[in-house]
């Protein structure tokens, strides 16, 4: 396997340990791409959230394709997992 057993894990690859956070995932109808929203938590000021698209290889594993910043938000884990932001990466 060349990549990562989830999509999740592929997303969360090069973030810091212990404050990165899933929000959402959603998977491509194709199962060939998913989404990916990660919430990483800064002190003082709430979670900056983190936009992935994965990809899968032939292989089945998943790696990171692309990423975005979707900004700083003050909600919850809990609110955001309940109502997760827009997708702008991925339809």
């Amino acid at each position: 396997m060349e990549g990562f057993a989830t999509p999740e894990d592929a997303a969360s690859e090069s973030m810091p340990l212990g404050i990165t956070h899933l929000v959402a995932s959603r998977v491509a109808q194709d199962g060939r791409s998913a989404w990916i929203m990660l919430a990483v938590e800064v002190a003082g000021t709430g979670y900056y959230l983190d936009e992935n698209i994965c990809e899968r290889a032939e292989d089945g594993s998943w790696f990171g394709a692309s990423s975005c910043g979707s900004g700083f938000t003050d909600q919850t884990l809990d609110s955001l997992r309940a109502a997760p932001p827009s997708q702008s990466l991925f339809s």
